[in-house]
Formats: C-alpha cells, sequence, structure tokens
C-alpha cells in the first residue's frame, strides 16, 4: 500500500457515528476519512467517479460502485452454485481488518429440547443486553463496543437458530 494511503488512513477526519449500511455510504465515509486522492490512489478512477460513488443511487451523478459489482459478482457465483470462490474473496477483503468468511449452516439443537434450547437463547439475550446497556452508558457507541454487541447479537442468531431446530424436531415426533 502507497506511503500516502497510510499517511491519509492515519489522520483520519472523525470517528464515525454510525455505522454504513448501503454500499455508497461506505464510499462516502471513506472519502471522509481518506479523502479523494488516496481513494484516486487505490482505484485509478478520477475524483469526480470516487466522488459520485459515495452519492445515494437517487442522485443524477452516482455511478455503481466496486462494492456492488463484487455483490453483482457474488449473486452470479452463487447462481453458478459456487460458493467457495465468493467466501475466498471475502475471506480476501476481510483479511485486513483481521476477519473472515463465516458461513452458518442451519444450527442443530444441542440441548435436544424446547425448555433447554429456550434457557440458552434467553441467557444470550440477557448479555446482548447488558452489553448494549453498557456500552451507551457514555452516549457514544465506539468500533470494539460495536464489535462486542455483534459478537453478541451472532450468539443470540445461534441460539435462537438451535431453539427452532428443536421446536422442529419435537413438532415432527424426533427426539433431540
Amino acid at each position: 500500500m502507497p506511503k500516502i494511503i497510510r499517511h491519509l488512513r492515519q489522520r483520519q477526519l472523525e470517528k464515525a457515528d454510525i455505522i454504513p449500511a448501503q454500499s455508497w455510504e461506505v464510499f462516502s465515509f471513506a472519502l471522509h476519512t481518506l479523502g479523494k486522492p488516496a481513494l484516486k490512489l487505490i482505484f485509478g478512477k478520477s475524483e469526480s467517479m470516487i466522488y459520485s460513488w459515495g452519492t445515494p443511487p437517487t442522485n443524477e451523478s452516482h455511478q455503481i460502485n466496486p462494492i456492488d459489482r463484487i455483490c453483482w459478482m457474488m449473486e452470479a457465483l452463487a447462481d453458478a452454485n459456487r460458493h467457495e470462490i465468493g467466501r475466498a474473496a471475502i475471506d480476501i477483503m476481510a483479511a485486513p481488518l483481521g476477519g473472515h468468511f463465516e458461513y452458518l449452516p442451519g444450527a442443530e439443537t444441542d440441548k435436544g429440547t424446547v425448555d433447554g434450547e429456550l434457557a440458552d437463547s434467553l441467557v444470550a439475550l440477557g448479555e446482548l443486553a447488558d452489553t448494549c446497556r453498557h456500552a451507551v452508558a457514555d452516549g457514544r457507541l465506539d468500533s470494539l463496543e460495536r464489535e462486542e454487541i455483534l459478537e453478541d447479537l451472532r450468539e443470540v442468531y445461534l441460539q435462537l437458530a438451535q431453539l427452532l431446530s428443536a421446536i422442529e424436531k419435537e413438532t415432527s415426533g424426533e427426539k433431540g
């Protein structure tokens, strides 16, 4: 990565108060954080093109951004039943942030009973509530707190999926 990009990344203008939910918002935050010159170096495109990537799709100057194009590629790979290629691409993109693709197949009950899975789900939900209360106690949500909340949300999701599995097995007559 060019030295100027590392320098620009280090001089972040400010931390975002919200997490981008749309691809154009990611580019908007990247523009604000890194600036057009850094993104021009990264993408090799004109500053006006890069600026358009950070505008809402309803804006006349909006251009299809690389994130949207990668999503289209992922959909095409899924349609071609080549999910492993898409997962590899996500791993490559997530590596600089210490992340990776995590496939969540249908969760199976680990307790075998609805009561057991319901108890686990409620415990996970309580832990999520505690994490959220602690995270927003100072009126701000920093990136570490956000990651802790997301981790707890994933655990709630897993526990609820296991509860669903137990319910499905119980209603179908299977035993855990």
